[in-house]
C-alpha cells in the first residue's frame, strides 16, 4: 500500500518553539510511518532545508495590511496543483485559512490564545474570526489541554474535533553532559522578562557568595538585571545561538523559568532532559507539562526564592529533581508527539 501524502504547511520552520514542531514532527513521521510521508510546505527565506520541504516563492507587496497574501497566494496555488497530496496539516490559525480553501481534509494546530486574549480592538476582533474559521477544519491539535479548555470555553461547538498533543524535545540533543565547574553550584536562566528574579538572585548571591553563580543567557534581559553586574559570579551570557543551547544547559544545575502566561514551553523541558534542576512557574499549561519532573513555585519574588533555597540547601534533592527532569522529558519526544499526530490522520482519513 502507497503512503498517504501529508502537506505540512507554515511561514518559517526551525529554530525554537512554534517554529520547531513542524520540522520534529515531518522528520519524525518520515522516519517512522509506514503509512504517512510529510512535504513541508514553507516561504522561500525559510532558514530550513530537506529533501522533504517544499519552497514557496513569495512577492513582495508595499501594503502591510495584505503583506501576508505575497505568501498565502502562491501556497494556495502550488497546493492546488500537487495531486499527491491526501491531508493538509496547518501549523496556525492562518495558515487554516489557506487550507480550508482546497478540497482536502485539514487538521490544524493551535499554540496559543494569545491572539484572542491579549490583543485589542480591533485586533481582537479580527483574530476572533480567524479563530471562529478554525470550524471549518476537520480536527484541531492544541500543544496542551490548557490551550484546548480555553479553546472550547470560547467555541464549544469545537469541543467534538479538539485533541491536544504536547510537543516533544529531542532527548539525544538534549542530555545531561560533563559540568566543567562541578564546585560551584550553577543557576540559570533564558529570556527573562520578569524582574522580579533580580531581587531574587541578588538575595541568593548575597546569602551563599563564592558557592553559586548565576548564568543570564538570552537577548531580552531587562536593564533592571544590570544591578547584578556588580557581582564577580554573575555572566550575562547574551543570545545563545541554538548550536550552542545543549552545552549551554548542561553547565546549569538549577534552571529557573517564570513566566505569567504559558500554552507550552519547550525551554524548560529541554532544561529537564539535559539534567538541569527545574524550578517554574504554576501558571498555564506548565504543571501538566512537567508535572513531577520540576518544581512548580507560586510566580512571586518569595516562591522563586524559596524554591531556589530549598534545592541549594539540599543536593540530595537537587540531584532527585534532575533524575525527575530527565525522566519526565523521555516521556515527551518529538516520536511520542509523531504518534499521536498520525492517530489524528488517520482519525479524520477513516484509517482508524
Amino acid at each position: 500500500m502507497s503512503k498517504k501524502t501529508i502537506a505540512l504547511i507554515g511561514e518559517s520552520f526551525g529554530g525554537t518553539g512554534k517554529g520547531l514542531y513542524p520540522v520534529e514532527i515531518s522528520k519524525s513521521i518520515n522516519r517512522i510511518s509506514k503509512k504517512y510521508k510529510v512535504k513541508l510546505f514553507m516561504r522561500d527565506t525559510a532558514n530550513y532545508s530537506s529533501k522533504f520541504a517544499v519552497k514557496v516563492k513569495t512577492f513582495k507587496t508595499r501594503l502591510r495590511v495584505i503583506a501576508g497574501l505575497g505568501y498565502y497566494i502562491p501556497l494556495l496555488l502550488k497546493l492546488k496543483r500537487d495531486k499527491s497530496i491526501d491531508l493538509i496539516h496547518a501549523y496556525d490559525e492562518k495558515t487554516n485559512l489557506v487550507a480550508t480553501l482546497l478540497n482536502k481534509p485539514v487538521v490544524t494546530t493551535i499554540c496559543d490564545m494569545y491572539p484572542v486574549e491579549f490583543n485589542r480592538f480591533p485586533m481582537k476582533n479580527f483574530f476572533q474570526l480567524i479563530y471562529r474559521l478554525l470550524g471549518r477544519c476537520d480536527q484541531i491539535v492544541t500543544i496542551s489541554k490548557n490551550t484546548a479548555d480555553k479553546l472550547i470555553k470560547k467555541f464549544p461547538t469545537f469541543s467534538e474535533k479538539v485533541t491536544p498533543i504536547h510537543l516533544g524535545v529531542d532527548i539525544n540533543r538534549f542530555k545531561p553532559g560533563y559540568k566543567k565547574d562541578k564546585k560551584t553550584i550553577t543557576i540559570g536562566i533564558l529570556c527573562s522578562e520578569d524582574e522580579k528574579l533580580v531581587e531574587v538572585f541578588k538575595k541568593i548571591l548575597l546569602e551563599y557568595g563564592d558557592n553559586v553563580k548565576v548564568i543570564l543567557g538570552g537577548r531580552t534581559i531587562p536593564k533592571e538585571f544590570n544591578i547584578l553586574k556588580s557581582f564577580s559570579n554573575v555572566t550575562f551570557g547574551g543570545f545563545i545561538k541554538e548550536s550552542e543551547l545543549s552545552k549551554y544547559y548542561q553547565n546549569i544545575d538549577i534552571f529557573v523559568y517564570n513566566t505569567n502566561i504559558a500554552a507550552f514551553e519547550l525551554i524548560p523541558v529541554e532544561a529537564m532532559s539535559s539534567g538541569c534542576a527545574v524550578v517554574v512557574s504554576n501558571v498555564g499549561a506548565l504543571p501538566e507539562v512537567v508535572q513531577e519532573g520540576a518544581i512548580l513555585t507560586d510566580n512571586t519574588e518569595k516562591g522563586f526564592y524559596d524554591a531556589i533555597k530549598k534545592l541549594l540547601e539540599d543536593k540530595n534533592l537537587m540531584l532527585k529533581y534532575k533524575k525527575r527532569g530527565r525522566k519526565r522529558s523521555k516521556e515527551l519526544t518529538w516520536d511520542t508527539c509523531a504518534k499521536k499526530y498520525m492517530k489524528v490522520y488517520d482519525k479524520v482519513l477513516g484509517l482508524s
